[in-house]
């Protein structure tokens, strides 16, 4: 749907525009205040099309075109340069993977082996939300529900496939900048990683793993859930891995509970910005 955005105040010709618009399904803004203000108006905001005067308070027309311009090529550049960023650290990300596939090679115990393979994990997860800033053209924002889609499936890959796990998700989509999705990409790696690997023994014929996010207002919902064994939060096998959690959530202001007598459900809200 098209939209337009005018500096006009003629109200009989802004009431004729509004009609006309209105019949064809697209809305009219007005950016209001004097010209620099409504420069500012214009600059955020994403219109189909820009409508303004020759001559206005404090800056004409031809003005206000000028720095549109000037702000545009700004705009252009600063995303060029991000872009280019984001793809540097995806390539060094990827290096640091090999580097780490390398020297798990020449470990001779399955206790250091196994670490290695933790962290690559670690690291892939961040690669992954790079990969996907990349693709979509975006350099600061990705759909969180696309991205735990695909990090559940890489885990189930590595981890699952003799098991035969039910995977069930109920994703909205949901747009976060990098900011929060970084930790979040941490602490659905290190939940999930330990659903695959842990949660589930050969007594569990019907083992089932759950994903939910859902958005309300400003709050984020992401829920992780498992039919497994469970765990006791007070065992210093899951210590690092718990605080691990904890410090990712607080970095994106999130409250989490733990719900570990039948299975696993963890639940996390935090704020989308």
């Amino acid at each position: 749907m098209g939209e337009l955005l005018t500096m006009k105040e003629d109200l009989l010709l802004l009431e004729t525009l509004t009609e006309i618009l209105d019949v064809y399904g697209h809305p009219l803004i007005q950016a209001k205040g004097d010209g620099e203000e409504r420069v500012e108006v214009f600059a955020k905001t994403d219109s189909d099309l820009k409508l303004c005067d020759v001559n206005m308070s404090k800056v004409g027309g031809f003005e206000v075109l000028e720095k549109l311009k000037t702000l545009e090529r700004i705009i252009g550049q600063k995303e060029v340069l991000i872009a280019e960023v984001n793809h540097r650290v995806k390539n060094n990300m990827s290096v640091i993977i090999g580097l780490i596939n390398l020297q798990k090679q020449k470990t001779k115990d399955a206790y250091h082996s196994e670490l290695l393979e933790e962290i690559k994990g670690k690291v892939y997860s961040m690669s992954m939300i790079q990969e996907q800033l990349q693709d979509n053209g975006n350099v600061e924002i990705i759909n969180l529900g696309s991205y735990l889609e695909s990090l559940v499936t890489n885990l189930n890959i590595s981890y699952g496939q003799e098991k035969s796990i039910e995977i069930n998700l109920e994703m909205e989509k949901v747009r976060v900048d990098v900011s929060k999705a970084t930790p979040c990409g941490l602490i659905a790696n290190e939940i999930l990683t330990n659903s695959f690997k842990y949660a589930f023994n050969d007594q569990n014929q019907f083992p089932k793993l759950g994903i939910s996010l859902k958005q309300t207002d400003n709050t984020v919902e992401l829920t992780f859930s498992d039919n497994g064994l469970g765990f006791d939060l007070n065992s210093p096998q899951v210590g690092t891995g718990l605080e691990l959690i904890k410090d990712l959530s607080e970095q994106i202001e999130a409250s989490i509970t733990f719900n570990v007598e039948k299975g696993v459900l963890v639940k996390l809200l935090f704020p989308i910005s």
